[in-house]
Formats: structure tokens, sequence, C-alpha cells
């Protein structure tokens, strides 16, 4: 029977499941196997003004970042951000500017409590656009 499911490689692969996939292509983090991200994630709070360049999503406004990377970051908003929404992000007090597509927005609680989203944006122009004085080494060769 073909399910398109590879079986188990070892004592400690399940193989794929739907919620280990799931996971995985909605940007919660490493789910065992090989990870597919063209630059390493890096824990790091920094202080971002936001402002909406999409003519149908009005935002401007302060959020914190929760973790870069060479392409992108994921950062707290207290209202959710439509998928592709293009936005201008600068980084303070340094002030460096790029623009931003929305790739995703997820609720941090369960529905009937929801005030506050995670939203996941790649960066127009990648690189150490974060100020990191050490930056991990796939950032050197991808940007």
């Amino acid at each position: 029977m073909k399910t398109g499911v590879k079986p188990p490689q070892n004592d400690h692969d399940d193989g794929p499941t739907k919620t280990s996939h799931l996971l995985s292509m909605k940007g919660f983090g490493h789910t065992g196997g090989t990870d597919r991200r063209r630059s390493e994630r890096i824990p790091l709070s920094i202080p971002l003004d936001i402002l909406s360049l999409d003519p149908f999503f009005v935002f401007r406004g302060r959020c914190r970042t929760v973790n870069v990377s060479c392409h992108g970051c994921r950062f707290i908003s207290h209202r959710p951000f439509p998928h592709n929404a293009r936005i201008r992000l600068i980084t303070l007090p340094s002030f460096c500017i790029n623009a931003a597509h929305v790739v995703l927005c997820i609720p941090v609680m369960p529905a009937p409590q929801v005030d506050t989203w995670h939203v996941g944006v790649e960066l127009v122009a990648p690189g150490n656009f974060w100020g990191v004085k050490s930056p991990p080494l796939d950032w050197i060769r991808t940007a």
C-alpha cells in the first residue's frame, strides 16, 4: 500500500506525521530531521518600528522580535497581519531600514483569549540587518 509516507529509518525515527509536517510548515521551529531553513535563527529581542506599505492593511506601531535570521524574523504583535502584507521594519535604536513581507501569522493563545500574534516576515534584502556582532556562519555565506 503506497501512502506517500516513508517508513521509519531507525529506532528513533517514527517517520513524518501530519503534525510534524504542519509544525515545520508553520515555522514553529525544528521538528527533527534536516532543517530546511536558509539561515540559522537566533533568539534576539530587538525593538522595531513597523509601518505597513500595503494599501489594504493599515498599521504603524512598535513591536519586538522573538528571533532573527539572515532572511527575516519573528516578532510579537497585538494584532494579526495578513499573509503577504508588505511592511517596512526600522530597528531601534540603530534606525536601520528594510522592507519585508509577512509569511506567517499565528495566535499565541487559543481563540477566545487571542490578543497576541507571532508574525514571521521575510526580508527583501537579506543580511545582518539586525547588527549581530558574531552572526552564524551561514549568515555570511547567504548574505
